[in-house]
């Protein structure tokens, strides 16, 4: 086959992700896309354990296939693509507007196998083979059943784990299982804090770039909460004297109250998670889910009690031929969640679903959370602190004022209302996207009324603001926060237009060498320095008179002033205005990126 490889992403904007490590660290140094041709040659047979190795995974990979088919062809509609989702991990049957409404809900966390899944499926079989053999007091009386149960609930986990495509976070799910599963083999008490501690140093190990990623992160710290938030309700609990028991309230009163208890824990999870992924879901996805409480106490019992567990038991009826009943409460179950979620997706406004990631917040949010699930009593109050910071610094955090693309052939500049509004290219690009979903632009969702339709540029930047084959400009920007500036900007896309632009402009991006002829510009970013830098952000500072002065006798006695790594402040030709530009890529070798000349 022909295949056209480029080498790995780099990232779209100063402290955006970065997909070329996330690619790299799982052996990937390139990328691209294959022809329409593909000739396919015999396959050559493989001897030993790569033989081996090999016809395992085949065989598992159609397993998998077979099991998808099996279900589509039993589980009529959308809930049919959600089944597979949930059964074997591929999401490829499940269509685009119920992955859309199961994220806009917050219900998105169930198509990732991982914590919810592995559990249901372990305590469903711990519970289930348990309660069979304690019927049979020959067994019960005189072998260890509780160790049999287990060892079945082990045994169905693994197997969940192998033929649900072993993701990351089924791996993470997996691991936390089988420690608790093999503590009551063991006949030692589990404690969840230390297998969260076993597991992340196991991971750690295994992937060690995983600790920047939002996967681990997330999964981590809703398990800590959730932890820590249980273990100081049980206590608070066990301090109550004279509290009931449910069986004295009598079998009616009591089944109510279980049931009452059991809806206010799933609320309280809900809550208690979604608190703790809050600032990586802002972080890293620049999005949250404002009636996610609502949409999990709607769906989730649903999931527990009907889909997981009926999921399990047409698993185990399939061959005797007694897997129709089941599955058809597997397919109610969820098109009740479907429908819940398309319900709760449509109330609001789309612009409470995107939320602006601004200022380095994150590594205090995540000492908050640390402080929290490490001390039990009085110490974790102290979370407040670093908590109360990250706040401040996400609230506070100055907001870019240019946004210049990794290529030199795009720009986003800020309207007069502080909206980003791009001038050269065309359509939405996904970096652009990625500009306004970072900003906490609504426009950046693409669905819905809005798919991949270009924002309405604003009527006035569309006055100030034009494009030829030769170069684009932007003859007054805006800043976010001192309004208008009398700073101009252009693209240049053709070698003839640096004389022209040169002499009008204060900044001059383009993606071709730039003559050195080009002395008037404030700013210069060419070839070279896209090359070295990538995409970067521009802000623009207004001088005043005392900013001004200090800088003339800077200038007047020659003092020269130091630069950070990753961010520059241009020498001052107009003297009012400031630049200062941060690039996305850090300074110093990196090995997935390309050699930078």
């Amino acid at each position: 086959m022909w295949a056209h490889l480029t080498p790995l992403l780099q990232p779209v904007y100063p402290g955006s992700f970065d997909y070329g490590r996330y690619l790299w660290s799982r052996s990937i140094g390139g990328q691209g896309y294959l022809s329409n041709s593909i000739e396919r040659l015999p396959e050559k047979t493989k001897s030993g354990w790569q033989g081996l190795v090999h016809d395992v995974r085949d065989s598992i990979e159609r397993t998998r296939q077979a099991v998808a088919r099996y279900i589509l062809h039993r589980v009529d509609g959308e809930a049919g693509g959600l089944a597979v989702a949930l059964a074997v991990g591929k999401r490829d049957f499940l269509s685009d507007n119920v992955e859309t409404a199961l994220r806009r809900s917050g219900l998105a966390h169930i198509l990732a196998i991982s914590g919810l899944h592995m559990a249901l499926v372990a305590m469903s079989v711990f519970w289930g083979v348990r309660g069979i053999l304690a019927l049979l007091p020959q067994l019960s009386l005189h072998y260890p059943i509780k160790q049999w149960a287990a060892g079945m609930a082990l045994f169905c986990a693994a197997a969940y784990l192998v033929f649900s495509g072993a993701s990351v976070a089924t791996i993470r799910a997996f691991c936390m299982t089988a420690i608790f599963l093999i503590a009551i083999l063991a006949g030692r008490p589990a404690v969840t804090m230390h297998n969260l501690g076993l597991v992340m140093v196991l991971l750690i190990l295994v992937q060690p770039y995983g600790v920047v990623e939002a996967g681990m992160q997330m999964s981590f710290a809703a398990t800590a909460a959730l932890i820590a938030s249980y273990d100081r309700l049980t206590r608070l609990r066990l301090r109550k004297n004279g509290a009931l028991a449910p069986s004295e309230h009598g079998l009616v009163f009591g089944s109510a109250l279980h049931a009452g208890r059991w809806i206010i824990g799933i609320g309280l999870t809900s809550l208690i998670a979604s608190l703790a992924v809050l600032p990586l879901s802002v972080a890293h996805f620049q999005q949250m889910a404002p009636f996610g409480l609502v949409t999990n106490l709607l769906a989730m019992p649903v999931i527990s009690l009907i889909v997981m567990p009926m999921g399990l038991v047409a698993v185990f009826m399939t061959p005797f031929g007694l897997q129709s009943w089941p599955l058809q409460l597997v397919e109610w179950g969820l098109d009740w969640v479907i429908s819940m979620a398309t319900m709760v997706s449509q109330w609001g406004d789309a612009d409470y679903l995107v939320v602006k990631a601004g200022g380095d917040f994150l590594p205090f949010a995540l000492a908050a959370l640390a402080v929290y699930t490490i001390h039990r009593k009085w110490l974790s109050w102290l979370a407040i602190v670093p908590l109360t910071v990250a706040a401040a610094l996400w609230w506070f955090a100055p907001q870019p004022d240019i946004w210049i693309a990794q290529t030199g052939t795009r720009v986003a500049s800020r309207d007069i209302e502080g909206h980003w509004q791009r001038t050269g290219g065309r359509g939405m690009t996904l970096d652009y996207r990625s500009v306004l979903r970072a900003d906490g632009d609504a426009r950046a969702l693409g669905d819905g009324d809005s798919q991949d339709r270009e924002p309405k540029k604003n009527l006035l930047l569309s006055q100030t603001s034009a494009c030829d084959r030769q170069a684009c400009f932007v003859t007054s920007l805006n800043t976010s926060a001192a309004g208008r500036s009398d700073l101009s900007l252009a693209i240049v896309n053709k070698a003839s237009a640096f004389s022209e632009e040169c002499a009008l402009r204060d900044i001059i991006v383009s993606r071709l060498p730039v003559p050195q002829s080009c002395k008037g510009p404030t700013l210069v970013i060419g070839a070279d320095r896209l090359s070295q830098s990538g995409a970067q952000f521009l802000y623009l500072h207004k001088q005043d008179e005392q900013g001004l002065f200090a800088r003339l006798a800077e200038d007047y006695f020659d003092i020269d002033g130091s630069a950070g790594e990753e961010k520059t402040s241009e020498p001052e030709k107009n003297p009012h205005w400031q630049i200062e530009a941060i690039a996305a890529l850090p300074v110093g070798k990196r090995p997935w990126m390309p050699e930078r000349r």
